[in-house]
């Protein structure tokens, strides 16, 4: 039996870029109804994360940055963060500030940003929510980011159209001991070691008494195989990584048509085609 849900955000509850429609929203609250706890996993900071469940009308626990921090509700304090210790945020932060990305790091409710200095540009970091113009994204220069940007960073991020990069970074960090998954192409998403939406779902299961084989799991990206992994029952949208399906446990139509709430139907609710 399912006791609990926990789902991506973009490309699987709803196409990045666009909203959760009549059947999504239907059925996550009747999954409510249904005594089954509805969580939401976004590698948003967690006022998007929260503003995605409040305009959706759903009071429901929200996991944000990646799994850097989980909340009870949309609108409470969180109730487990896994920050990045200084000295590390300091060395990452070196690392790619000599990379000279566009690069973010999220501290707290805020997301310091630097525009990229080598040159390459990144088409994909339009997709970021730090250049969408949202309050709390703070434009930064190299002493902010050096002085705020490493205080406890939930996660930092990397875009750059320069593939090469991209992979040394990748390599470099993961022999330091990171964590590093991407969201989208050209992007890398660098947490504590250890951390990810995975992380933040063992903890959550914990405090509400859910044991693994109880969880059921949606995701698309790469940063979202820990989520699975976290879960008895993984779904792998059609729309996602492969390194995600080949996790998977079952694989949902394509996000385009309503693949969540279809296989949401089909295994925790129990509902016919």
């Amino acid at each position: 039996m399912i006791r609990m849900i926990v789902s991506d955000i973009d490309g699987t509850l709803m196409p990045i870029g666009g909203r959760m429609s009549p059947r999504t929203l239907d059925t996550i609250r009747r999954c409510a109804e249904a005594g089954i706890l509805f969580v939401l996993a976004s590698g948003r900071t967690f006022l998007n994360t929260a503003r995605v469940a409040l305009d959706a009308g759903l009071d429901c626990p929200v996991i944000s940055a990646n799994g850097g921090r989980a909340d009870a509700h949309p609108w409470e304090s969180p109730i487990y963060e896994d920050r990045m210790e200084k000295e590390t945020a300091r060395r990452v932060c070196d690392r790619l500030l000599r990379a000279g990305c566009f690069m973010t790091s999220y501290v707290g409710t805020k997301v310091y940003t630097l525009p990229e200095t080598n040159g390459y540009g990144s088409l994909c970091c339009r997709v970021s929510e730090a250049k969408k113009g949202e309050a709390f994204a703070v434009e930064s220069d190299r002493l902010i980011m050096k002085t705020e940007g490493v205080k406890g960073p939930y996660k930092f991020e990397a875009y750059s159209d320069d593939k090469a990069l991209i992979d040394e970074l990748r390599s470099e960090f993961i022999s330091w001991g990171m964590s590093v998954s991407s969201a989208f192409p050209y992007n890398l998403e660098i947490l504590p070691p250890g951390g990810g939406k995975g992380k933040a779902v063992k903890e959550l299961a914990a405090r509400f008494g859910v044991q693994k084989e109880e969880i059921m799991a949606l995701g698309d990206g790469s940063n979202d195989v820990g989520l699975l992994l976290s879960a008895g029952v993984r779904v792998a949208m059609e729309n996602a990584v492969d390194s995600l399906k080949a996790v998977s446990t079952h694989i949902a139509p394509h996000v385009d048509k309503d693949g969540a709430a279809f296989m949401i139907e089909q295994i925790a609710l129990g509902e016919n085609a």
